[in-house]
């Protein structure tokens, strides 16, 4: 994959006011659950990656130039499912949005990862976040914040996470069609 493109700036400050009001907190569940046909499922969403916050420092001037990955269920990230890195922060704007289409109702989570964007060596891993969206109840337009971890079975991940005591949390919007 491509190194994404470097982009300095992003959302004003009145607009991250705006999306921190915006932050929803989970859905609740109905007292009585229907079992789910495929059909009733939607498909297709608009699901823009808005910013992180607290972000573990990977660079020598304890800041990173993070972007963040894409992947739907078990696949690898595609090429084009990345945003663009933002230069030296630890709380990246983005506002990048994503069209996907045919979400399946066999396609139980999205991962996104956030990593470290690096010239001249390989970029490092900040922090890894699971969406659950296995329920017709879970695809609702929402804001979510998503607490970022460590991956499975991955020692310097949780070397980094013990150190910093958090790796940050992603927010995203979602709009279901």
């Amino acid at each position: 994959m491509s190194a994404p493109a470097s982009r300095e700036g992003g959302l004003t400050k009145e607009n991250l006011d705006r999306l921190d009001k915006q932050v929803l907190s989970p859905p609740r569940m109905a007292a009585r659950v229907v079992p789910a046909s495929p059909a009733d499922f939607p498909t297709n969403l608009l699901l823009t990656i808005d910013r992180a916050e607290n972000l573990a420092p990977r660079d020598l001037g304890k800041k990173s130039d993070p972007y963040v990955t894409i992947a739907m269920g078990n696949q690898p990230p595609q090429p084009n499912a990345c945003t663009d890195y933002v230069n030296n922060t630890l709380a990246p704007i983005w506002g990048h949005s994503f069209k996907l289409h045919g979400v399946s109702a066999e396609i139980s989570t999205i991962t996104f990862t956030v990593w470290d964007h690096d010239r001249l060596s390989k970029d490092d891993f900040l922090g890894e976040a699971k969406w659950v969206i296995n329920k017709p109840e879970l695809r609702i337009d929402s804001k979510v914040a998503l607490d970022l971890g460590c991956r499975a079975d991955n020692e310097e991940d949780c070397k980094l996470m013990k150190k910093h005591h958090t790796l940050g949390r992603l927010i995203i919007t979602a709009r279901w069609r």
